[in-house]
């Protein structure tokens, strides 16, 4: 970016002087500019390209430690027992919401 930037205002500085002697015309001096940021765009795009692929390298680096990582999860047990319940199960007072909104479930018995 500094380097445009730069760039720009050595071509601009040397082509008003130039101008201003009659020995290039301004528009030959516009021309001239925009010349120089159609070929500095695609230069500084090729340079900032390597701070990308560092940065892509570093986060393919990250993934392949996630993905080595075991799961602290365990498979879930099959209950083999079976249990008997006597007598009733009572449900009074039941509501459920999703976080702030309004009851989505309510049982009054």
């Amino acid at each position: 970016m500094a380097t445009k930037l730069i760039l720009t205002v050595v071509i601009l500085w040397i082509g008003t002087i130039f101008v201003m002697q009659h020995q290039l015309s301004l528009g030959q001096l516009l021309t001239y500019n925009a010349l120089l940021l159609y070929f500095l765009t695609p230069l500084e795009n090729i340079i900032n390209l390597q701070s990308k692929l560092q940065s892509a390298r570093v986060a393919n680096n990250r993934l392949n430690e996630i993905y080595l990582v075991q799961s602290e999860f365990s498979k879930p047990r099959m209950i083999n027992e079976s249990y008997q319940l006597n007598g009733d199960i009572t449900v009074n007072n039941v509501n459920f919401k999703y976080g702030y909104s309004s009851n989505t479930l309510k049982i009054f018995l």
